[in-house]
């Protein structure tokens, strides 16, 4: 299991709940902005094929869990008016 560096914990308890081990969830590097590096990520994965692991998730993170830059996401959009 693959997921951000920067991902919420619980990730980690996925992983856990459905039997992985800690040594199988896989934290990918992230840039200055909280995103995974494609290149890390693809490293990460053919590693793990190459120790005869089978990739089978990516877990995606995004939005207020990256509080370090979720202030640059949210700010703009709670300026703005939503009407129905």
């Amino acid at each position: 299991m693959f997921t951000s560096e920067d991902a919420h914990y619980s990730s980690s308890k996925l992983g856990a709940f459905m039997g992985l081990g800690a040594a199988n969830i896989i934290g990918v590097k992230t840039d200055h902005r909280g995103k995974m590096i494609p290149s890390a990520l693809e490293e990460a994965i053919l590693k793990s094929q190459n120790d005869g692991a089978k990739p089978f998730l990516v877990v995606a993170t995004c939005g207020k869990e990256l509080y370090t830059y979720s202030h640059k996401i949210f700010s703009p959009c709670s300026m703005q008016l939503v009407s129905n």
